[in-house]
């Protein structure tokens, strides 16, 4: 599943993960998106942004947020706030995404990730 961070640098050409996406990709891996996660890049796509912005979203396979994911975010958010570390409810989301759906997190933002059970992908793995 990869993160809005992930989706902004293809949509923005920097290639810097489409090497790696491109492999993923040819593995026969699917590469999914949730809601936040697109919503995160409209929010921040340039007017001229927005055609290539939906034609990208379009390519990777959507995973909807279900009441069990909203749960789950909850939780996550209970519990990292009890350790003293603010999570924001958009991370507590996707978190919750990738693992009800048994995904990979593709992300730069480790630190905005921290839950033990999360798998995350980075540029540096």
């Amino acid at each position: 599943m990869l993160d809005a961070n992930v989706l902004i640098d293809i949509t923005r050409r920097r290639s810097v993960w489409k090497p790696i996406l491109e492999q993923l990709a040819s593995a026969d891996n699917e590469l999914c998106v949730c809601d936040i996660c697109v919503a995160e890049l409209f929010a921040g796509a340039l007017p001229h942004e927005e055609r290539d912005v939906a034609a990208l979203v379009q390519d990777f396979h959507f995973l909807p947020s279900t009441p069990e994911v909203a749960v789950l975010a909850g939780k996550f958010k209970t519990e990292w706030k009890r350790k003293g570390k603010t999570l924001s409810i958009p991370d507590v989301l996707i978190a919750a995404t990738a693992l009800e759906y048994g995904c990979v997190l593709a992300t730069d933002n480790v630190r905005d990730f921290p839950m033990r059970n999360l798998k995350i992908l980075t540029r540096k793995n």
